[in-house]
């Protein structure tokens, strides 16, 4: 059994080595920073969060043994630029890699979803980089729906030109997706994540 509930201290140790750990799960395959840079940065955002009036921290735990598998951190107070809105953001999600598959995702989403609304929210919102197809397949079947697209261009002197990208040996979604499922258990399109979404 899978239980959810707010981080205290110890916990917070769990969720600072896991965000660096998972890092390299949410960089676009088209930046070229390093792996090391983006570790980096990861120990250093994530050494100031703390759970407050603002930062709601669940971690996902086994029940019996009491240990963490995973963490959500929910910003409170995003604002949607085009509306003015006030709603909630998944700062950062994960999962340590042997619980995928498990209902942990799941079961994190929903208590933010709760969070969210008992903070007088309607919206919660999230990004997904967009060559990430499970984390994106997944976000649609928990209840998520596409809302806008983020461009991006790389620029240089002479003007646009194309993104530098990174490595294969860097892209690491591609690489646990190969190494963790199937591609039989993925659905492909939009239309078969919706139909799995309905059908659970």
């Amino acid at each position: 059994m899978i239980g959810v509930r707010d981080a205290g201290d110890k916990d917070m140790r769990y969720v600072r080595r896991l965000a660096v750990e998972s890092a390299l799960h949410g960089v676009p395959y088209g930046r070229s920073i390093s792996n090391a840079a983006i570790k980096a940065r990861v120990r250093e955002s994530i050494s100031s969060i703390q759970p407050d009036e603002e930062t709601v921290v669940l971690v996902a735990f086994d029940k019996e043994s009491d240990k963490p598998m995973g963490y959500l951190i929910l910003d409170l107070y995003d604002i949607e630029d085009s509306t003015g809105e006030r709603q909630s953001l998944i700062y950062d999600l994960a999962v340590h890699p042997r619980h995928w598959g498990t209902p942990a995702v799941r079961l994190l989403v929903q208590e933010a979803a709760r969070r969210t609304a008992q903070a007088g929210l309607q919206y919660m919102i999230g990004e997904v980089s967009a060559h990430n197809d499970r984390t994106y397949l997944q976000a649609l079947r928990l209840g998520f729906e596409l809302e806008r697209f983020q461009i991006v261009m790389a620029c240089s002197q002479e003007g646009p030109e194309p993104m530098p990208g990174r490595p294969d040996s860097e892209k690491q979604y591609a690489q646990s997706r190969h190494k963790k499922r199937s591609k039989n258990r993925v659905p492909r399109t939009y239309e078969e994540a919706r139909n799995s979404r309905d059908s659970s």
